[in-house]
């Protein structure tokens, strides 16, 4: 079984969780942490919600910023086996993500792929010129 689990700063986790089940519905695969929100540390908040992962599910982690402490609390779970840690989340990642084939485990090359589809959706628009097909003219 695949779980995604989105942890960020403040509430951004929530705000992404909430857009994309608004674009594809709720998924129950999908769970959030909403760091220092509140007085309860991070790594509490994770070990409450690993009680509930199987060693042998597939575990893919979202976080908000490369060096930001929620990362680096995160990046002590890399030796867990079917485990992906992925920094610098953004709605079409996550939507790559959770639109994955879950019937097999995620291979590095599968992540690497949604991974660079989402930095490409990244674009300056004041610079996009929409390539033309031959039907569009």
């Amino acid at each position: 079984m695949r779980h995604i689990l989105i942890a960020t700063h403040a509430k951004m986790a929530e705000g992404v969780k909430n857009t994309l089940e608004f674009i594809v519905g709720e998924r129950k695969e999908i769970t959030i942490i909403n760091a220092y929100i509140d007085d309860i540390k991070l790594s509490s908040q994770i070990d409450a919600y690993l009680i509930n992962i199987q060693e042998s599910d597939e575990l893919i982690i979202l976080t908000d910023i490369l060096a930001g402490s929620v990362n680096q609390e995160m990046s002590l779970l890399q030796e867990r086996a079917h485990t992906h840690i992925i920094t610098g989340i953004n709605l079409p990642l996550v939507l790559g993500i959770a639109m994955a084939n879950d019937e097999k485990f995620l291979t590095q090359n599968d992540i690497e792929k949604i991974i660079m589809d989402a930095k490409e959706s990244i674009i300056y628009v004041n610079n996009y010129v929409p390539e033309m097909d031959d039907d569009d003219e």
